[in-house]
């Protein structure tokens, strides 16, 4: 009988403890799963900012090689408006500082404006709510000979002209 109460009380403290090692288990299946949502979120943080790294690389890279700079200034439109147009052999870096944001019905074009003929459209543009941004832009396969660069406020997605006001105008010299 002794042998059976102490099998008894052996069982009822084994179920105990696998009752709380049940619980631990738990907690720390739980913490795990915690770890792995905080580590999922930390890799794709991670790879935002090595793209943010390779695209700030890149424009230092068009910055420290350009071969030519276009002052950009403020028209009537934009009288506050400033920037600049860097460009290498295929791509180009255009600051802009002190835009107006526009609304979701318009953007910003850039135009390669040649001595004679059509404004041709170098890009698309976005401004950050204190109306800057530095844009990259790929000129391959555009003229390298125009004599001015601007800006307009096109209707979203663009125009194949300028129909728009110039906000922002540089000749090249």
């Amino acid at each position: 009988m002794a042998a059976l109460l102490l099998i008894a009380v052996y069982a009822a403290q084994s179920g105990s403890s696998v009752g709380t090692l049940s619980a631990q288990l738990t907690d720390a299946q739980q913490r795990i799963a915690q770890l792995e949502n905080e580590m999922n979120s930390l890799v794709q943080v991670n790879r935002q900012l090595e793209q943010q790294l390779a695209n700030d690389r890149n424009q230092l890279a068009i910055f420290a090689n350009a071969e030519r700079v276009v002052a950009l200034a403020g028209t009537p439109d934009a009288p506050g408006a400033s920037g600049a147009f860097y460009t290498g052999p295929e791509s180009g870096l255009l600051v802009l500082r002190n835009l107006p944001p526009l609304p979701a019905q318009q953007t910003y074009e850039l135009w390669l404006i040649p001595s004679e003929g059509s404004p041709i459209p170098a890009g698309l543009v976005q401004v950050a709510a204190d109306g800057s941004n530095t844009f990259s832009i790929a000129l391959a396969g555009q003229p390298t000979d125009y004599a001015a660069v601007g800006l307009s406020i096109e209707p979203a997605g663009g125009s194949p002209l300028p129909t728009g006001p110039i906000v922002l105008l540089g000749t090249v010299g």
